[in-house]
């Protein structure tokens, strides 16, 4: 893993993301997904650290802080101006707003890392092992001084299952149970992480269905089905091993449900049963590990 992070750019008087669209990101965390325009695209790797610097008018500084979810790939120009972009999926760590929260101004940069141009130029420029490390200190102490930030991050990337979503899960309240590894209880709540990992996944044309039994860390297999499907994928790469599960509102009238490498959007996700998982053995990205 490169020690070399990566600073993306964000204007929003003329970035593809106004500021109504990044409240509405904050919003919806962790759900959804968003990606950004990587200039040193050859220099970046999955899973490599960013930050996110706001540029332009007002407050200035670091906004975001993540790290590349995917490997860089090409898609539509988001300035409409047609020229090969290349782009990398994020997944943000700590996510500010510059008008409401503080943030690692522009100023404190430049004096901490006076070398780096901290006020415009392109967005996913890589900096040197030397001024990344200075930007590692720097952000741990600003993030030291602000608990409050740190803990509310914290419970927002918790969050698994999305909390107006939760209300239209028919079984949630009787089948929704998060295995606790510290404790060893059954403690399972919308707003808890888990391990977890698929051990089958099926599909009935006919009845427009998708069935999923999803290994819960302790030896419970959650059976879910969804129904009125509107949309499948599937991916057998490294991602799988990230072991997480999301359900969130899709748009008003369907939900989305994601469990290591399967998507299914559909009009209505239910939790059929719980069962105990007696195999001994559970898939974890391309292996195997005792449950």
């Amino acid at each position: 893993m490169t020690t070399e992070v990566c600073i993306l750019k964000w204007n929003p008087a003329v970035s593809s993301i106004r500021m109504d669209d990044w409240e509405t990101v904050m919003r919806l965390r962790p759900f959804g997904s968003l990606n950004w325009s990587v200039w040193e695209h050859d220099k970046v790797a999955q899973w490599q650290d960013f930050y996110m610097l706001k540029v332009g008018e007002g407050q200035t500084g670091i906004v975001m802080k993540g790290c590349f979810e995917s490997l860089p790939y090409t898609a539509e120009d988001w300035s409409g101006k047609g020229r090969t972009t290349y782009y990398c999926d994020l997944r943000p760590r700590v996510m500010l707003h510059p008008d409401r929260d503080p943030i690692l101004t522009t100023e404190e940069l430049e004096r901490a890392i006076p070398g780096v141009d901290w006020r415009g130029g392109h967005s996913g420029v890589v900096l040197s092992e030397a001024d990344s490390t200075k930007l590692g200190r720097l952000w741990s102490k600003f993030i030291s001084k602000h608990k409050d930030i740190e803990e509310r991050e914290n419970i927002i990337l918790s969050t698994v299952i999305q909390k107006s979503a939760a209300k239209r899960i028919k079984g949630f309240s009787r089948y929704v149970k998060h295995f606790d590894w510290l404790k060893g209880d059954e403690v399972y709540t919308d707003d808890a992480t888990h391990d977890c990992a698929n051990l089958r996944f099926d599909l009935d044309y006919d009845k427009s269905e998708a069935r999923l039994r999803i290994w819960l860390q302790g030896g419970r297999v959650l059976h879910v089905k969804c129904s009125g499907l509107r949309s499948v994928k599937t991916e057998a790469d490294e991602s799988i091993w990230q072991s997480e599960l999301e359900i969130y509102e899709a748009s008003p009238d369907c939900l989305c449900i994601k469990s290591n490498g399967v998507t299914v959007v559909c009009d209505e996700i239910s939790f059929d049963r719980l069962t105990d998982h007696n195999a001994g053995w559970v898939p974890l990205g391309f292996g195997f590990r005792r449950s």
